[in-house]
Formats: C-alpha cells, sequence, structure tokens
C-alpha cells in the first residue's frame, strides 16, 4: 500500500482561513499530506474592524482556488483572536474587533463559499472553529460542521493572558489530564471534511480530552 492508497482527501480543493499557525497550519498540512489542494488565508497585519476579511481577500482566494481544480469542496475557518479583557477594560473599538473577526468573519466566508457551491450544483464540507449552519443547505449537498477545541497548544494560548490558574482549573478538569495538540485537532477537522463524514453534518465534536463530558 503506497501513501497515494491512505489519502483521504484526493482531487479536493480546500480553502483554510487562519492557516499560518496553530490548528489552522496543522490543517494546511495534513490535508496536503491526504491529497488536497489547499489555499491558505491569514491576516497577520491588523485590519479594519468593519473589514476583517476584505471582499477582495476572499475574491483572491476563490480565483485561487479555482485555478487548482475548480470549485473549492472543502471550507476550514480557523482564525480567530482572543478578548480576554473585563467587562469594564474593553472598549466598543476592542468589541467590534473580535467580534468582526470571530463571528462575522465565519459568516461571510460561508456565504461565499457556499454560493460558488450551489451555483455550481456541487456538494461540498464546512467546518468551522466553531459554527453552523447545517440545516439550510442540506439540500444542495452542502454538509456543515463544527469541532470545538478544548486546552490545545497554540501560539495563541502560549500568549494568553488568562491567569495560570485559570489553566490550571480547566487542566484539573480534562479527564485525559492532558493539554490537546494542534495536530490532533486537525485530524478531526480531516474526518469531517472527508467523504468518510458524508452521512455527517450538524455535528459538534468536542476535541477537548473529556472535559465537556466531565
Amino acid at each position: 500500500m503506497t501513501d497515494s492508497d491512505l489519502s483521504r482527501l484526493p482531487g479536493k480543493v480546500a480553502i483554510v482561513t487562519g492557516g499560518s499557525s496553530g490548528i489552522g497550519r496543522a490543517t494546511v498540512e495534513l490535508f496536503v499530506k491526504h491529497g488536497a489542494k489547499v489555499v491558505s488565508i491569514d491576516l497577520n497585519e491588523p485590519v479594519a474592524p468593519e473589514a476583517p476579511y476584505p471582499v477582495q481577500v476572499w475574491s483572491r482566494a476563490l480565483q485561487e482556488a479555482k485555478s487548482l481544480g475548480g470549485v473549492a469542496d472543502v471550507l476550514v475557518q480557523c482564525a480567530g483572536i482572543p478578548g480576554r479583557e473585563g467587562l469594564l477594560d474593553t472598549t466598543i473599538e476592542k468589541w467590534n474587533y473580535v467580534l468582526s473577526v470571530n463571528c462575522t468573519a465565519i459568516m461571510y466566508g460561508m456565504q461565499v463559499f457556499i454560493k460558488g457551491l450551489v451555483e455550481e450544483g456541487k456538494p461540498g464540507s464546512i467546518v468551522n472553529v466553531s459554527s453552523s449552519v447545517a440545516i439550510d443547505f442540506a439540500k444542495h449537498g452542502i454538509r456543515a460542521n463544527c469541532v470545538a477545541p478544548g486546552l490545545t497548544i497554540t501560539g495563541m494560548t502560549r500568549n494568553s493572558t488568562r491567569p495560570a490558574s485559570s489553566k490550571q482549573y480547566m487542566l484539573d478538569r480534562t479527564p485525559l489530564n492532558r493539554w490537546g495538540t494542534a495536530e490532533e485537532t486537525a485530524y478531526s477537522i480531516l474526518y469531517l471534511s472527508s467523504d468518510e463524514a458524508a452521512y455527517v453534518t450538524g455535528q459538534t465534536i468536542c476535541h477537548d480530552g473529556g472535559y465537556s463530558a466531565a
């Protein structure tokens, strides 16, 4: 058996947001290993709160996907930023910026992705970390699922200002008693993105070492 026989995304074209670090980067690397052609979107520079994913960025991503093999089959949205300031310390500008990246960008990404699939009459898969619109577009063969990570080692969590006591509190209540890795989370995303999950939609995989079940 060759490596190609083990590929789980052969011929798939995927768009991954937040693809330069953490879970996003692990997902990109795993998808490529499993035969997908991947367009990675990541904005490292500060952007205006009202436009975390400007139209021109998504237009380029969609054009790149078409050049790789047509309308993208898979959308994985990993991009996100922390917003841990206390209520009295948060400004409206910070509030709007966090919402624009973590919520509005997810909505807009799904809009442009789903529109392309529906116009082409093509099925597809969406994996958000975390959100879901599974019911509305099931009739088009478009699946939408979520991966909800628990304690996961990424650049964001390493640089988090959350108190050590808070992290220890979560760890103490995680049955597997350790932090997860971005690579482990990427395998859940790989499964939901592949044809192996063709009958799975509207689900949330809590990739959290048992925290949510404890």
